[in-house]
């Protein structure tokens, strides 16, 4: 009970204050020193229960398929790690089987890659990984540490590679010859194929190397800003396009990095014109050949943050679509403001003094303070008029809550946004920020030299302050 009781510890400890503490469902308590079996039939029960919430479990499929699939358990069985198409063929062809389409074989190894049983891309007929482990032994070749590099030959490569994460093809091919001779070296185009469809590695355009995202150099944000440029006066930055996840596995963001690196050429770093600005948990990449144009791409426990930099006098809003054309990798549901052509949601409201801040009251009303003329505007999104005017005593930053609207025009003279949460009101100035009480006491404030031009703050679900 005492050991219990500190792992128990442990787990609060490090997941107490996560939304992702609530994927531990069940907990089982194993130990291969003093357990009886009846703990490990416990926990093969526990697994038992979790299967049969799966969504195939229990679904009805071909009985042939379930045949191919015994046929495939004995191949594997016989030390057979990988096979071709066309042999997979003639195993579908068995009498007792008897697939005779191409069409019907294709569905079946989609199936069974889908639900983790084999590694098989249509694209890549020559390599039909029955053995997912053939390719994690694969990949062990490249990363590992118990690879001996005192004989290796491409030594430079290998420092590139450590320092880097780049990697050369005559690395590659030395990795895997060093390890287990033919086996992958006889499959290196086809495993090179599959590591990149599995964003294990990634092909850097216009280049020899490949880069390998879980391999990536670990860096301060702040070191890589100031590497990159970003601090210095001429940097233009848009406001942060974030994509928050209940639960964010630090391993995502190899997918993510992956993606851009595929899209786009990564940022040089002014100390060195050979490194890219790669590393782990924070990417910068170029959106225009100039390169004056860059988006910035972060992660932290539990979010993607992505902003477009600027060098030039281009616009903002031209910037943007950059960041609006990036695919929804990530499958999250967001709303955005701006809709496809098609769509009917996207509205233009004129109005006659310049919008500051915006707050929703509900899904057709909004509340618009305006500068200039000291104003606050209720608008109706629908008819696009506006309902009532509030008269303010001078620029103000505006939020509702719980059928209120807050207006705060002090603590400082120029008060930028607000924001409501939790019974306590947030506003920021230039360089300030505040922690009100909603009776207008100021319960802390936070204020550093480096910030010196703050537009927006909000607070996200925890109930922590988010400002750029």
């Amino acid at each position: 009970m005492k050991r219990k009781k500190e792992l128990n510890d442990q787990l609060d400890q490090v997941l107490g204050l996560q939304s992702k503490y609530h994927h531990l469902h069940k907990k089982c308590y194993l130990s291969n020193l003093t357990d009886t079996d009846e703990e490990f039939v416990k926990l093969r029960h526990a697994i038992s229960e979790t299967a049969r919430k799966m969504d195939n479990w229990g679904n009805a499929f071909p009985l042939k398929w379930i045949l191919l699939e015994h046929l495939i358990d004995i191949n594997k069985n016989d030390g057979k790690n990988i096979i071709n198409l066309n042999d997979m063929f003639k195993l579908a062809e068995h009498h007792d089987i008897n697939i005779l389409e191409k069409d019907e074989l294709l569905l079946f190894l989609r199936f069974q890659h889908n639900v983790g049983n084999i590694i098989f891309f249509e694209n890549i007929p020559d390599l039909i990984i029955l053995k997912p482990q053939w390719l994690a032994d694969a990949f062990r070749c490249l990363v590992s540490d118990r690879i001996d590099d005192s004989g290796l030959h491409h030594l430079e490569d290998w420092t590139l590679f450590t320092r880097q994460g780049k990697l050369s093809e005559s690395l590659i091919t030395e990795l895997f010859k060093s390890k287990d001779g033919s086996q992958f070296s006889g499959q290196k185009n086809n495993l090179h194929k599959v590591m990149e469809k599995l964003d294990i590695l990634v092909k850097i355009e216009n280049s020899s190397y490949y880069i390998m995202p879980s391999q990536m150099p670990s860096s301060k944000f702040e070191d890589v800003s100031r590497n990159v440029g970003i601090l210095t006066k001429n940097c233009k930055r848009t406001s942060w396009l974030c994509f928050k996840f209940k639960f964010l596995p630090p391993s995502f963001f190899n997918h993510i990095s992956a993606w851009f690196i595929k899209q786009y050429i990564p940022s040089k770093v002014d100390s060195d014109a050979t490194s890219f600005a790669l590393y782990r948990g924070i990417c910068v990449f170029d959106i225009d050949i100039s390169g004056c144009e860059k988006i910035l791409v972060t992660m932290s426990t539990d979010t993607i943050a992505l902003q477009v930099v600027s060098f030039s006098n281009r616009r903002d809003s031209e910037v943007c679509v950059a960041v609006k054309e990036i695919p929804d990798r990530t499958k999250v549901n967001t709303t955005q403001d701006d809709q496809n052509p098609d769509s009917t949601n996207k509205h233009h409201i004129s109005l006659s003094y310049q919008p500051w801040c915006i707050t929703e009251i509900d899904s057709n009303t909004v509340a618009v303070s305006c500068l200039d003329n000291k104003t606050i505007l209720i608008i109706n999104i629908s008819t696009r008029s506006v309902t009532s005017t509030i008269n303010t005593s001078g620029n103000c930053g505006i939020s509702y809550n719980d059928n209120n609207l807050y207006v705060v025009i002090v603590p400082s003279d120029i008060i930028t946004d607000i924001t409501v949460d939790r019974n306590r009101l947030v506003c920021i100035d230039n360089t300030s920020i505040y922690c009100c009480s909603l009776d207008g006491k100021v319960m802390w404030k936070f204020k550093m030299d480096e910030i010196q031009d703050l537009r927006r703050v909000t607070t996200d679900d925890e109930g922590e302050c988010l400002c750029d």
